[in-house]
């Protein structure tokens, strides 16, 4: 997905380069890889967090979410989401903060570095 597309939809829905964003990448080891599972993944995860953004690539769910519109710190959202990922057997990487659109990119590469950490250093932890 081009970054324009990224940023046009982002704008649309009212989210400014000026609010803080973190971005998640979820993988999961069950075998139902499936495109209809993985909607509903996304479905959810938006309906959870309305100031969020949730779409399929590369065999895994990329979670964007606005944490100036939801009122959260970083530890808060992931306190929150605990739960979800252990019941959907799911695994996460998580990027820093950071503001402005055109920076997802390098923060998705940091959520994928994350995940490989993880699974070499920490293949117990879900987070």
């Amino acid at each position: 997905m081009e970054q324009a597309c990224i940023d046009r939809y982002l704008l649309s829905i009212n989210w400014k380069n000026t609010d803080t964003y973190i971005c998640m990448t979820y993988q999961t080891s069950r075998w139902d890889k499936v495109g209809v599972v993985y909607y509903n993944v996304c479905t959810n995860l938006e309906l959870q967090f309305p100031g969020s953004f949730a779409f399929y690539y590369d065999d895994a769910i990329i979670f964007l979410v606005n944490l100036t519109q939801q009122g959260l710190e970083r530890q808060q959202l992931i306190y929150w989401l605990s739960s979800f990922l252990t019941e959907g057997v799911f695994r996460v990487g998580i990027s820093y903060d950071f503001f402005e659109f055109h920076t997802f990119q390098r923060y998705y590469l940091q959520t994928l570095g994350a995940l490989e950490m993880g699974t070499k250093y920490a293949p117990d932890e879900w987070c």
